[in-house]
């Protein structure tokens, strides 16, 4: 059965925790791990992130691990501070969040603004270090090492210089053990946890005008920062605070979830026009409805076309944002065709979620970047600052996009109930109609990866279902039409369902506790015919995974390679704590899934 949630008044560990009593179980039996070099630091990047910010950019590595570091000096503070039962200054809360979430190519590869965030980080680190000043007492030390590193200067030579010589450190001790390849991967999916977290509180500002008054969030951040900073690293405690950020990460989705419905009306299925109007326009990318809202705002001022790209074509869903007579079209495909895509719209391009691939000359002085985004090139507006927006919309209104309008194409973009989705799950199972149900969630868009997909579900036999989030609709394409993938024998049930974009994991767990609830009212058994496969490539996949084991979720093939993550002792022991593996080949791996069950 899946676990419950746990209370928020647990997400702080201490010496005393009965939520580290409660989960300490999780390491038994746990990797023997060897011990780490003392001046080890984990690293800013997953070997993914490295080699893809080496390709864009140079000096982003160094940058990189400068942010990390002043980071992780925060985070010692902070924590120190709430230990003292001590007020966190407001103003420097979001701070963790804003430098965890950029240190990815995907999202920040802008190093002017890494610049800015790391000068800003030395405020607040400072901020906090006086604080802490004010009220320290004799038996309560003060965070040394890494808390008050800082470059000779915070000029911009002299931070890429500190930052090399922390990337060359740490070339030089290597991978120091176990602990160390766990607090790595527990800091991608930190990075993941605060973007996805950042969704929810900027929703939440522009929903209810109100600003989250519980900081349980970033008090967990910081103390789990502070964790990897302090170089007392023990899997025990990293397995806990995997296991509560991943609790974490469903939390704040769901809040996410109740926020989108609460702005913008109840979903329904929609059909949504893919061709384009004749007319000024603009394309707004990303998972974000409430940057989309806003830009709907301006763009009626100006009367310019609106068109979203990606994930936000969920944004089509919701009754509000239809409503809009702005809101024309979708454009364009997937991630992995950006650059293209971009390219090829003639128009004003807005990015401020999702993913930033490296800006092309040929779009750069039509492309915006907002919120944490920022790319090379592109124009940084920043926040939702009104002056920017509205500069945006007008010089979107200058120019027309499109001539005329061309033939019309539209898709359908389906709104699925999950509980009446378990329900059929659970009589198609009974009834003898469907055979295994497959979760196919994460984010991946190489070519070799989407084959792997496409061959995965292409070669499945009739009675699999395929419940698709993330990144995978865009693989499949047409096949999740009916009239390709075809519906459940005996009923009206497609075999691909798609829940959304990772965003939407929230919904993902509680399909399947309803799934596993109607299985026990019709069997009075727990065994589950579910198995997941998910690809694993960027900090909010990270984060979304995290949520999955979190929640019970077991017998999870990871692609394209968990070596990117993991050292061979620490898969080693996700694939018999949690039923952990990586992926092989998609006929071996469709043969092994297809006979296990979610509690096997």
């Amino acid at each position: 059965m899946l676990a419950k949630k746990w209370p928020r008044a647990l997400f702080r560990l201490d010496a005393t925790s009965s939520l580290r009593s409660a989960i300490s179980g999780l390491s038994r039996g746990g990797p023997k791990v060897a011990p780490l070099c003392s001046t080890a630091s984990s690293s800013a990047l997953t070997p993914y992130d490295s080699l893809e910010a080496v390709r864009s950019e140079p000096r982003l590595n160094p940058l990189y691990n400068a942010l990390f570091h002043i980071a992780q000096g925060y985070a010692m503070f902070h924590d120190a501070l709430i230990h003292s039962n001590r007020d966190i200054p407001k103003a420097t809360n979001r701070f963790i969040l804003n430098a965890l979430s950029s240190l990815s190519p995907h999202v920040n590869s802008n190093p002017a603004k890494l610049l800015d965030l790391i000068r800003e980080g030395f405020y607040h680190r400072e901020l906090l270090q006086a604080t802490f000043g004010e009220i320290m007492v004799e038996t309560l030390a003060c965070p040394s090492g890494i808390a008050e590193w800082v470059p000779m200067t915070l000029s911009e030579s002299d931070i890429i210089h500190a930052g090399e010589m922390l990337s060359d450190a740490r070339r030089s001790n290597g991978i120091a053990g176990d602990e160390q390849w766990l607090a790595e991967f527990m800091t991608v999916g930190l990075r993941g946890l605060s973007e996805l977290h950042l969704e929810t509180l900027n929703l939440l500002e522009s929903v209810e005008y109100r600003q989250a008054e519980e900081t349980e969030v970033f008090d967990f951040v910081a103390e789990a920062i502070s964790h990897i900073a302090s170089q007392e690293l023990d899997s025990t405690t990293i397995l806990s605070f995997l296991h509560i950020a991943g609790q974490t990460v469903g939390n704040s989705l769901s809040e996410l979830s109740r926020l989108e419905t609460k702005a913008f009306g109840k979903r329904q299925t929609v059909s949504v026009r893919t061709s384009p109007v004749a007319g000024t326009g603009m394309l707004v990318s990303g998972t974000t409805t409430s940057d989309l809202e806003v830009l709907l705002h301006y763009a009626k001022r100006h009367d310019v076309n609106v068109y979203t790209y990606g994930d936000l074509i969920e944004a089509h869903k919701y009754s509000r944002l239809r409503s809009s007579k702005n809101l024309v079209g979708h454009y364009g495909r997937s991630a992995e065709h950006q650059q293209e895509d971009f390219e090829n719209f003639p128009g004003s391009i807005i990015v401020a979620s999702g993913m930033l691939l490296p800006v092309r000359k040929s779009y750069a002085n039509r492309l915006f970047s907002m919120s944490n985004f920022s790319a090379q090139g592109a124009h940084d507006v920043g926040g939702t600052s009104t002056t920017y927006l509205e500069d945006i919309s007008t010089r979107a209104g200058l120019h027309p996009c499109f001539e005329e309008d061309a033939d019309e194409t539209r898709v359908e973009v389906v709104h699925y109930d999950v509980d009446e989705v378990a329900v059929q799950l659970a009589d198609g199972v009974v009834g003898g109609d469907i055979r295994h149900v497959f979760l196919l969630g994460g984010s991946n868009g190489a070519k070799l990866e989407n084959d792997y997909v496409s061959q995965f579900v292409t070669q499945a036999a009739e009675d699999f279902v395929f419940i698709t989030f993330g990144s995978a609709k865009h693989v499949l394409g047409s096949f999740l039409k009916p009239e390709t993938c075809g519906t459940v024998k005996g009923g009206t049930l497609p075999r691909v369902i798609d829940l959304g974009p990772l965003e939407k994991t929230d919904e993902v767990l509680h399909l399947v506790r309803e799934f596993e609830k109607q299985m026990l009212l019709r069997t009075r058994s727990d065994r589950v015919p579910l198995s997941t496969l998910y690809w694993l490539s960027c900090q909010k996949s990270c984060a979304c995974l995290l949520a999955l084991l979190a929640n019970g979720v077991r017998n999870i093939y990871v692609g394209p390679q968990m070596s990117h993550f993991m050292s061979d002792s620490v898969q080693a022991y996700f694939s018999e704590a949690y039923k952990l593996y990586p992926i092989s080949t998609p006929e071996n791996d469709i043969k092994k899934m297809s006979t296990l069950t979610i509690s096997d």
